[in-house]
């Protein structure tokens, strides 16, 4: 299905240093993209959205999948990479082999970058994605969705969160109720932070 790139600019990694999941100094080429709500639901637990997380060593710019039984799509179009938090551009997708499941980026990440993959598969046309900004208190740790008459995903791999405008790993989600629509974050962003929830569902 892919994103739409609307902008590219050039940002520094470590521009937002209130974030203690963010400790980079270098800078590279980011793309902001955009989602747009569509109509009718699908049941995205079935396995159309992976998320996964891995940690640079400073050697390999090659990265192996395992969820989906290891398999990768084959289209750049259907994968979203971040570092530390921002959305690559995908010129900076070397190779896709998506029958063994691999990712090979054109530049070698330092050692101890925070690399996401997100891919999907197979999904559907018909589907949903919502979106949604908070403003944190600096005391909650907790956001309650309202959009789709308050019901988000199960799944964590078909969250995307952000905080300021950069990605935050699905690590950082500690509990979603369905429920209520409210999803818990590990930690307890700043006052003024801007915390983006945008769902798959």
């Amino acid at each position: 299905m892919g994103f739409t790139e609307r902008t590219l600019k050039k940002l520094t990694l470590g521009y937002d240093q209130r974030a203690a999941y963010r400790s980079q100094s270098t800078s590279i080429n980011a793309t902001q993209t955009s989602v747009a709500d569509q109509e009718t639901t699908i049941d995205l637990t079935k396995g159309y959205v992976y998320q996964e997380v891995f940690t640079a060593d400073g050697v390999n710019k090659t990265y192996q999948v395992t969820k989906n039984n290891a398999i990768l799509p084959s289209t750049v179009s259907d994968v979203m990479v971040m570092r530390n938090g921002l959305f690559l551009n995908e010129v900076y997708i070397d190779n896709i082999d998506g029958s063994n499941g691999t990712l090979e980026l054109t530049f070698l990440p330092d050692n101890g970058d925070e690399i996401v993959i997100i891919w999907f598969m197979a999904l559907p046309t018909s589907y949903k994605l919502f979106q949604e900004q908070f403003i944190a208190d600096g005391t909650q740790t907790a956001f309650t969705v309202t959009k789709n008459d308050g019901q988000i995903s199960s799944s964590t791999d078909a969250i995307i969160l952000m905080r300021n405008g950069q990605h935050i790993n699905n690590d950082y989600i500690s509990g979603i109720n369905t429920l209520t629509g409210t999803l818990t974050m590990t930690f307890t962003p700043d006052q003024g932070d801007e915390i983006t929830i945008i769902w798959f569902y």
